[in-house]
């Protein structure tokens, strides 16, 4: 009994530990989120404020006139979102810059709480107390969401409505699981990877909602500007095309850093077929086990298409929970749980010091630990996939 009490008080100990630097953590993504001069500078607030104003973004980004808004961030207008994505942003767009700029901040606040509790609801509803604050302190204290915050990208707000998709999936509502999911479209680098959740699931009308609903938004767009729908997809597509295509784990990027620099088009070939095999495990899954699921569709989601680490690696929720819960389990769980805890752990302590390593004739340790990682969450994707198709008689 003492011992029992003494585990209880040894868990709050470290539970409360944890929540001094995730507030700590809170208050800088805070602090940068208002930053005057890049705080939300990725918003793009200013993208679906001028369409509302009936002016064209992708022609504005596109030529040397001046955004007519009052965004005071320093960088020149880029509307990269597609016409359907910016009208999503009009809740916000219709305030000014320094209203919606704190809306914004605040949302990502909700939407955190959002992707964290309805992910323990769908994939760990036996979670203990302090099970829930760990798995949320690490994920806040993590530089992803810290930096996502700062700067004002997009992941937290379309994790948290996928994840509310497949919540109300489960829920056999079709309908709001379809908009819901249309709405995450918004960081469609990270959600169209992960369609293969659904088809895990067999829940194949919500992904047709959720592609109408865009194709409404589209039409409505080119309505409202008076220009032909296939005018606006190519518009949006040449400014998405001059961004600067430097991922870190993602396909291409691995290439690049052994030195192949090759086609564009190659290296889509693996990673399409990547996406493809995915899909594949989802179909023929013969274990129902939706976290493992989750885990890796999130994590196919980092290497198909370049992301930078800053902002998207907040997917490594899904992977965390994936800890917590299996870690005691057979030898493949322990396996993929260890691989997955490195993964997270390691990236964590060197996002921050490996760049720093340049100016010290250390670059060979940030190569090391590159190539490590690399290692794992490539490990884990296929450990992974194994665990969804390993018999459903298996222990869990």
């Amino acid at each position: 009994m003492i011992n029992k009490k003494k585990t209880v008080s040894l868990k709050n100990l470290v539970v409360l530990t944890l929540l001094i630097p995730a507030v700590f953590s809170i208050a800088v993504g805070v602090k940068n989120a208002m930053n005057p001069d890049y705080g939300s500078a990725d918003f793009q607030w200013d993208a679906s404020r001028i369409l509302l104003m009936r002016l064209n973004p992708y022609q504005l980004t596109l030529s040397t006139d001046p955004a007519p808004t009052d965004k005071y961030t320093p960088d020149k207008l880029t509307a990269n979102q597609v016409p359907s994505c910016l009208i999503l942003l009009w809740p916000y767009a219709v305030f000014d810059w320094s209203t919606a700029k704190v809306l914004w901040l605040l949302s990502n606040l909700l939407f955190t709480a959002i992707l964290v509790i309805y992910s323990f609801k769908l994939f760990f509803p036996d979670a203990g107390w302090n099970v829930k604050f760990t798995v949320l302190s690490l994920f806040v204290i993590g530089t992803p969401w810290r930096n996502l915050v700062g700067i004002g990208q997009h992941t937290l707000f379309s994790l948290a409505f996928f994840v509310l998709a497949a919540y109300y999936s489960d829920k056999k509502q079709k309908f709001l699981s379809g908009i819901l999911l249309g709405i995450s479209y918004f960081k469609y680098t990270t959600i169209f990877p992960m369609l293969p959740y659904f088809l895990y699931k067999k829940r194949y009308m919500p992904i047709a909602i959720s592609f109408g609903l865009h194709g409404i938004l589209h039409l409505l767009a080119s309505f409202w500007l008076g220009e032909w729908p296939h005018t606006l997809v190519f518009q949006s597509l040449e400014v998405s095309s001059r961004h600067s295509l430097n991922g870190y784990i993602d396909i291409l990027a691995v290439f690049s850093h052994m030195g192949m620099d090759l086609p564009t088009i190659v290296g889509l070939l693996p990673a399409l077929a990547i996406m493809l095999g995915t899909a594949v495990i989802a179909i023929k899954a013969k274990r129902k086990d939706d976290l493992a699921a989750m885990t890796l569709v999130g994590m196919v989601s980092i290497i198909v298409v370049y992301h930078r680490r800053i902002y998207d690696f907040v997917v490594l929720l899904f992977p965390l929970m994936f800890v917590f819960k299996y870690w005691k389990k057979n030898l493949l769980n322990t396996l993929l749980t260890l691989c997955l805890g490195s993964a997270f752990i390691v990236d964590r302590i060197f996002y921050s010091v490996g760049p720093k390593l340049d100016g010290m004739g250390l670059e060979w340790i940030e190569n090391i630990y590159f190539y490590i990682f690399v290692t794992i969450w490539y490990s884990s994707i296929a450990v992974c996939g194994a665990r969804l198709l390993h018999s459903e008689n298996a222990e869990s």
